[in-house]
């Protein structure tokens, strides 16, 4: 896992870096697309891509979030 190195070396693997029970429950969900997509770096040069990740969900805290960082709240 990617965070499961950092958690461990900043002494947090319980809480952090897992999505066993009693953790924070932090996680992504993305939707891989195929096309053709425009890069740029920073030195100016452009590249298509094939390929590109997009975020659908957020989870933070164990709770849902929308994508622009409010809670997701089901309607009543």
């Amino acid at each position: 896992m990617v965070t499961a190195a950092p958690a461990r070396v900043l002494g947090k693997s319980r809480t952090l870096g897992t999505l066993r029970r009693g953790a924070f429950g932090d996680a992504l969900v993305f939707d891989l697309q195929s096309g053709e997509f425009p890069l740029t770096d920073s030195g100016g040069t452009m590249r298509i891509g094939t390929q590109r990740l997009v975020p659908r969900h957020v989870i933070r805290a164990g709770r849902g979030l929308r994508l622009d960082g409010h809670e997701h709240r089901a309607p009543p």
